[in-house]
């Protein structure tokens, strides 16, 4: 009983010390909003209130209950304003940061789902679950978050540089995690894909009508600061190319729009083929002969030449043995479709490559230009990386080394190259097993698992190697949010299902023939 006692009051006493703390931060905000202005108040004292109300949910005690059904719902809402709302659209209210639907959105899933993570019980156990089941990936994405902390602390410019990882520490890393509690089973893993299908069916028809208006649709509502007229150009001269126009859809860029087109065609054949539900079906496999067109009217040569391979790749996954299960007539059979298939797919492959390294270096002046504008980029990067081949120069800093200037910004043109100047060859290599853990991983379960769960893992996989593809030429992070999330999505549908665990429990400990 005294111990008892002694626990409560501990924990009361704790409790009180954070309240004399926010009530202290609270009164010293009052005075200085005298002399500050509101939106440097508000990114001033973000960090300390949020960290004693992390500090506040950590003593409190854990509840049994967590909202999972409102956590999804965020999460599907978040993956569809990424996705779907202009970047570029955005209301100002006086001094205060700019709002956006898309930053509600984050604000919300943020609050919520760290709230659920640290004061309920399932959230929290299916993360540490999670995170214990797949040591070296989640052990490379948390090396990474730090890595590039520390290799920005060290860069010429540490103060600065470390406060701009901020959107990539919670876009990236943060929203990996969240998703790997939220998620609870494979039905919410559809839930996820069916809602960005629909989101891509929407922005492939938004982008067909742009095209047939030859301007960006959503141009009268962007709103102008001291510094947007400039980025506003700049988005104007990459409306063509050549004389023709260029569909963007609500990104802000026609390579953007490619790149996500192309990641959900394999999304959406995933759902044709396992889907049960007649419209589901047929919209997602209406959807991709709209996005190979929508794709084509972008001119992103990168997002013809990554969907020549989303095709190549598919034809591979469906060659790749999978666990049969004892039944040798599907072993047969499996095999004999490889052996038909395989001489038609290299065939296919010859002249798919071919064309898409005529595609790369160019078919027109505007085209070559490029092509050897990324050229020269990687011939003076590369250089630049060994050079400070560990920590690189810091987040940012290493487009303004490699010294391209478009008269807006600094340029790349590969993020890859970007990370490797950022964050050094530890920060590269570090990516390089998240993304290609991951990609093995999917292989395994579709192999694994012959149900469905394992054809989305397998046709995911291919997601995420479009992702890498299209980063070759494109150093907008875009599609990194989704790339994470569909990271967690892969281990979600690696564990095992109830159909598997009854049957692991129907059958005896260990059968010797």
């Amino acid at each position: 009983m005294e111990k008892r006692n002694r626990r409560g009051f501990a924990h009361y006493a704790t409790l009180g010390l954070l309240g004399l703390g926010a009530l202290g931060l609270t009164l010293l905000a009052g005075f200085m909003a005298a002399v500050m202005a509101p939106g440097a108040l508000v990114k001033m004292f973000a960090v300390p209130i949020g960290l004693l109300g992390l500090l506040g949910l950590w003593v409190m005690p854990m509840r049994r209950e967590a909202p999972d059904s409102l956590l999804n719902t965020l999460l599907l809402a978040l993956a569809a304003l990424i996705n779907l709302w202009p970047a570029y659209i955005v209301y100002r209210f006086g001094g205060l940061p700019t709002v956006s639907p898309t930053k509600l959105a984050w604000l919300a899933l943020l609050l919520l789902a760290t709230f659920s993570i640290l004061s309920c019980q399932g959230p929290m156990a299916r993360l540490l679950t999670r995170c214990r089941a797949h040591p070296v990936l989640v052990s490379a994405t948390l090396f990474l978050f730090a890595w590039r902390v520390v290799s920005s602390a060290a860069g010429s410019q540490p103060v600065a540089q470390v406060l701009s990882l901020g959107a990539e520490v919670v876009s990236y890393y943060l929203v990996f995690f969240i998703a790997l509690a939220v998620l609870r089973d494979e039905r919410d893993v559809f839930r996820l894909l069916i809602t960005l299908v629909l989101v891509a069916i929407a922005q492939a028809c938004l982008a067909s009508y742009e095209s047939v208006l030859k301007h960006t649709l959503f141009e009268r509502f962007i709103t102008l600061s001291g510094e947007d007229p400039l980025v506003l150009l700049d988005m104007l001269r990459q409306k063509f190319r050549d004389g023709n126009y260029r569909a963007q859809g609500t990104f802000e860029h026609p390579m953007v729009l490619a790149e996500f087109l192309a990641m959900m065609v394999p999304l959406a054949a995933a759902l044709f083929f396992t889907r049960k539900e007649v419209l589901l079906r047929w919209a997602s496999l209406g959807f991709i002969p709209l996005a190979v067109a929508m794709i084509l009217a972008s001119r992103s040569r990168s997002g013809i030449a990554v969907l020549v391979l989303a095709v190549l790749l598919v034809g591979l996954l469906k060659l790749l043995p999978r666990q049969t299960g004892g039944n040798e007539h599907k072993a047969s059979l499996a095999l004999l479709t490889s052996a038909l298939l395989l001489p038609v797919l290299l065939t296919l492959g010859y002249y798919a490559m071919h064309e898409v390294s005529a595609l790369i270096a160019g078919r027109t002046g505007n085209e070559v230009s490029s092509t050897l504008g990324r050229i020269v980029a990687m011939e003076r990067g590369v250089p630049l990386v060994l050079n400070s081949p560990f920590f690189g120069y810091g987040n940012g800093m290493g487009a303004v080394k490699l010294g391209f200037f478009d008269g807006v910004r600094y340029n790349i043109d590969n993020y890859w190259l970007g990370v490797a100047l950022d964050a050094g060859l530890p920060g590269l290599l570090a990516y390089g097993v998240v993304f290609l853990g991951a990609i093995f991983l999917g292989l395994g379960v579709y192999r694994r698992r012959l149900d469905r769960g394992g054809t989305l893992a397998g046709f995911i996989t291919i997601s995420l190697m479009m992702v890498i593809g299209t980063k070759t030429v494109l150093s907008i992070a875009s599609g990194m949010t989704l790339a994470f999330i569909l990271i967690a999505a892969i281990i979600v549908l690696g564990e095992p299902t109830e159909d598997l665990r009854r049957k692991q429990q129907d059958e005896p400990d260990s059968v010797v023939k």
